[in-house]
């Protein structure tokens, strides 16, 4: 039996690209998993993508999940053409840098619920000292509207079957994963994720200038450019929900150096979550949204015993500008004065607030009767 046969066949096959992928994430401390299965939303069928690898890193109490998603493709006989023309910048409708993030953390979910916050994180990253991070999130060159494989050697176009799997796969995991997530995560985490395509062929970029003077016909002025990276920006329909995304398809030979964009991207989330959790202490007593929001882990770090000397009915907490936080009670006035003189009471309620609120200001306990203004 000829074993080389088999070392010639295999090397045909997409496996020993998605090996030498792998073992580059391994290299930059990406956490590797291969061939993971998940089930197509639409037919219901078991589905595979190549490679997911995290890198995570614990922010505070927070775990920071910097997600790749990555399909492999290797094409022997032809070249992946991009058909591009110049972005229309400001179209009503364009998303041109769509963000996808999961949190399970109050605190982060607080901080994703604002209007504004995918401005406050891209300008995060562009106020990062990782300059390289911005290119993995919003480094957009041409507006790509087409695709075709064509061939090598002649030009011939083929189709789009295999560019178009792959971008299919890729939305779909990612779909998967972002449903997924709400299941499996028990601990404090926040996740962001980031579509590639590794692709063993070459990458051309057919650039549509406009139409050629004087053609009669409507001739196009077509630029063909060899490239080593495409932006694309997919939009596709999952669960009937319109949902955008951005794939990025990187030459196989130049993926490495392209990865460094996704390491320094990885600190840049771990250093905004960090920053956003302190910011979201810097006023969650005077907030009362906040202050709902943290409520049962207050009253879960009291303990039980503090909680039946503060009496019946619910504990709640006040804070005005320039005033003493309130606690409300379920006692009456008398009874609510004389908690301050309990230390073991005032003791718990003040470390209580420093825990959950990161507050060390002065407090007092107010009878049930009291109105709030």
């Amino acid at each position: 039996m000829d074993l080389k046969n088999y070392i010639t066949g295999i090397r045909k096959t997409g496996f020993p690209l998605e090996f030498a992928i792998s073992e580059i994430l391994r290299k930059h401390s990406w956490v590797v998993t291969n061939n993971k299965y998940y089930i197509d939303d639409r037919t219901n069928t078991v589905r595979e993508i190549d490679i997911v690898a995290n890198r995570i890193r614990k922010v505070q109490w927070c775990f920071v999940f910097t997600t790749l998603i990555i399909s492999c493709k290797k094409d022997e006989n032809n070249v992946w053409a991009f058909l591009s023309k110049v972005h229309r910048k400001k179209h009503p409708i364009s998303n041109l840098y769509p963000i996808h993030i999961w949190t399970n953390d109050k605190r982060m979910k607080f901080a994703i619920s604002e209007p504004s916050w995918k401005s406050s994180y891209f300008n995060h990253l562009s106020m990062s000292k990782k300059s390289k991070a911005t290119k993995a999130v919003f480094g957009l060159g041409r507006d790509i509207f087409a695709f075709q494989q064509m061939n090598s050697k002649s030009g011939a176009p083929q189709n789009d079957k295999h560019i178009f799997t792959c971008v299919e796969s890729l939305m779909k995991a990612q779909a998967h994963e972002l449903k997924s997530l709400s299941k499996r995560e028990q601990t404090p985490c926040f996740h962001q994720f980031n579509l590639i395509s590794v692709v063993d062929a070459p990458l051309v970029d057919l650039h549509f200038k406009g139409i050629i003077d004087g053609s009669g016909d409507g001739e196009c002025d077509i630029e063909a450019t060899e490239i080593e990276l495409a932006d694309n920006v997919v939009s596709y329909i999952i669960d009937d929900q319109d949902t955008d995304a951005r794939i990025r398809f990187i030459r196989k030979d130049t993926f490495e150096a392209y990865l460094e964009e996704y390491d320094e991207l990885h600190d840049a989330n771990a250093e905004y979550c960090d920053k956003e959790i302190d910011a979201f202490y810097k006023d969650a007593v005077n907030d009362p949204s906040k202050v709902k929001l943290l409520h049962d882990e207050f009253i879960k770090n009291l303990g039980f015993q503090i909680r039946r000397k503060l009496g019946e009915g619910p504990i709640r907490i006040f804070c005005f500008s320039g005033e003493k936080v309130k606690i409300e009670t379920g006692l009456s006035e008398a009874e609510a004065e004389e908690l301050h003189k309990i230390n073991m009471v005032t003791s718990t309620v003040a470390n209580a607030l420093r825990i959950v609120f990161r507050y060390d200001g002065p407090f007092e306990f107010v009878h049930k009767d009291w109105v709030p203004f």
